[in-house]
């Protein structure tokens, strides 16, 4: 379904007031809103609000919602026509927007509408709909460092075992409905069961692990603290390794997490890391940016794209720091 949202006569800032000039940025007016209705609470009202900030503002939006199991190529008008196009929806939907894009210079923005939202809250991005509008109009675009999973977009994470067990586990509808508490009970179950290893290999080599995360981002979940080495503005994985064999060691591990210092974990080991490469892992779950993915074997490689993504003001400050340090 694509809208249009009615655009009054005149031009105005975010709070409806007649604005100063250059209130629009002049090289980003034309915007596309590509909305997941299933995605966490469905923040539809949200989306629309931040469409109608952006036409007061001088603004073009163009509304699509879509409609459940199609696909984002689906969408009819070309992406080239706008300066902008705009996710709703979470990191699943941030994902597929970005394969959707391929490698397209049109920048991408993000309404946070998801359940987990990982990549919103690793760039601080705004919740409220004039925030959200102002940022898209006037944020300065960075390059995220897009990695890769057997060739398909991966922006933030691929865990395998515990937390792939954990996605693998958790039902759709009731996430959709409560959100986050929805994964209480698939945490529990896999937390049940006695950990298993599997080999992994690091840049060429092998290790044993029983839970492997493969960090392009410095969180895990949004807000506990993975590594101060990470992060998605720079290239390169952190890559946590957990060598429990024991309901008792994960429990500690995931005590650690929570504390903020899952590297103290006598059971976890970190490495930087450019390709992480898993074989037979026919049996292994395994979850990409919080979708479940079944193949027989896994690569994954660091920095294979520079995706374009429109930011909150001064996060271009820290790109271009960490460009630098690089």
């Amino acid at each position: 379904m694509q809208q249009h949202v009615d655009r009054p006569q005149g031009s105005f800032d975010l709070e409806g007031n007649e604005p100063s000039v250059g209130t629009t940025s002049p090289g980003r007016k034309r915007f596309l809103i590509v909305h997941n209705p299933i995605a966490g609470r469905n923040r539809l009202d949200v989306v629309r609000e931040v469409a109608r900030c952006l036409e007061r503002a001088g603004a073009v939006a163009d509304l699509h919602v879509k409609a459940e199991h199609t696909r984002d190529d689906a969408l009819s008008a070309p992406i080239d026509t706008y300066d902008a196009v705009v996710a709703s929806g979470g990191d699943g939907t941030v994902r597929s927007m970005v394969a959707m894009l391929g490698g397209s210079n049109v920048p991408f923005g993000l309404i946070p509408a998801g359940t987990g939202n990982v990549l919103a809250e690793e760039l601080r991005l705004p919740r409220k709909a004039g925030e959200i509008a102002d940022m898209l109009l006037h944020g300065p675009v960075v390059a995220l460092s897009t990695a890769s999973i057997n060739g398909a977009p991966c922006l933030l994470m691929v865990g395998a075992g515990f937390d792939g067990q954990v996605v693998a586990g958790l039902p759709m509808a009731l996430k959709r409905q409560i959100g986050k508490p929805a994964f209480g009970w698939p945490i529990l179950a896999a937390l049940a069961r006695k950990p298993r290893t599997f080999e992994v290999k690091v840049d060429g080599r092998s290790h044993e692990a029983s839970w492997l995360v493969v960090a392009n981002a410095a969180h895990y979940a949004g807000r506990f603290l993975l590594s101060k080495n990470t992060n998605i503005l720079s290239p390169g994985f952190n890559v946590v390794i957990s060598r429990a064999t024991s309901r008792r060691q994960r429990m500690l591990e995931l005590l650690h997490l929570v504390a903020g210092h899952l590297e103290r974990a006598s059971t976890i080991e970190m490495m930087p890391a450019r390709t992480v490469d898993i074989r037979g892992a026919e049996n292994l779950a395994v979850q990409v940016d919080g979708e479940p993915v079944v193949s027989s074997s896994y690569r994954v490689v660091a920095d294979v794209a520079r995706t374009p993504m429109i930011v909150p003001r001064g996060l271009d400050e820290t790109a271009h720091a960490l460009a630098r340090s690089s």
